[in-house]
């Protein structure tokens, strides 16, 4: 689990209380010296408490302001993410950020990773760009390539809570289907999350859950979307039993039956020297622009996921 750390007004809250709290235990005297004793211990590890959820939240805006000077296609919390998942070894040294074991940083590291993630906009920073810089201005001592490993288990294999982000490993394994077998239940108060089977499960049957927000693609009609928000946030173009109702487009150029999907990210430059232009529409530039188009290898035709076109 992974709590968003506090942003600028939360932090001036916090602040206040901290104040609050240091004023008040000097203040009062309680009746018996055990009770002044168990107050001011309550008041210490308050004070504590707030103290380093104010550092958190000063360390976080130094994240947040790397990235928006030097930018990056992972978010600034996904960079956040990363960092609370090194070991105490790796952190700068006399910092007090959240850390994990070594025994489940290797855990997390069995999690899916794409080997490769493209950067097509633009010619736009690649995934991971910012790592070196976040290293080397915050004294991390792990390689920026471990941040960047750490950043795609976090993009590929969480799911937002209301305090947070959480990566649950019997979760993480679990493929996804638009018509799934089975739903993810969070528990909010500790922080956890379990599977749970929608329907009887036959022996042997593959157990799916949905990635996506429970109110998108209730109908039919909204597979194009469904599988535009897939492509785009898990790099994959979906053919579960629901969508494989909605066969890929014929290409309208050579009559080819079914058209091959790309998903941007996923994939190398389809052309040197060009951008991908949709043959129907004339938009350019897809694999900069858009999460998923269709392409025919028979005749190098390209359309967008635009309704009118593929």
């Amino acid at each position: 689990l992974v709590e968003t750390p506090p942003g600028e007004v939360e932090q001036h809250q916090l602040a206040a209380v901290l104040n609050s709290v240091s004023g008040r235990t000097g203040s009062r005297k309680p009746r018996a010296d055990k009770w002044r004793d168990v107050a001011e211990q309550a008041a210490a590890a308050a004070r504590e408490r707030i103290d380093q959820k104010l550092s958190l939240g000063r360390d976080f805006e130094a994240v947040k302001l790397l990235h928006d000077i030097y930018g990056d296609q992972f978010s600034a919390l996904d960079y956040w993410s990363a960092i609370v998942c090194l070991t105490a070894d790796e952190h700068p040294e006399g910092v007090r950020w959240p850390c994990v074991s070594p025994a489940v940083q290797s855990r997390l590291m069995l999690l899916h990773r794409p080997l490769h993630l493209q950067g097509h906009a633009g010619g736009g920073p690649e995934y991971g760009a910012l790592a070196t810089k976040i290293c080397t201005n915050l004294g991390i001592r792990a390689p920026p390539e471990k941040l960047v490993e750490l950043l795609k288990v976090w993009k590929y294999n969480c799911f937002m809570v209301p305090f947070g982000r959480l990566i649950v490993v019997a979760v993480a394994h679990a493929n996804h289907s638009c018509a799934p077998n089975c739903s993810v239940v969070s528990n909010r108060a500790i922080g956890t999350a379990a599977i749970c089977a929608s329907r009887d499960l036959g022996n042997g049957e593959e157990v799916t859950i949905s990635y996506l927000p429970r109110l998108l693609g209730t109908r039919q009609e909204d597979t194009r979307t469904r599988r535009e928000v897939l492509a785009g946030g898990w790099n994959f173009f979906c053919e579960c039993e629901r969508c494989s109702r909605d066969p890929a487009p014929a290409c309208p150029h050579c009559s080819k039956p079914s058209m091959k999907a790309v998903v941007s990210r996923a994939e190398g430059r389809l052309y040197a020297g060009r951008t991908v232009t949709c043959y129907t529409c004339s938009r350019e530039d897809l694999q900069g622009t858009d999460d998923l188009f269709f392409h025919c290898s028979a005749c190098s035709t390209d359309l967008c996921g635009w309704p009118t076109c593929g």
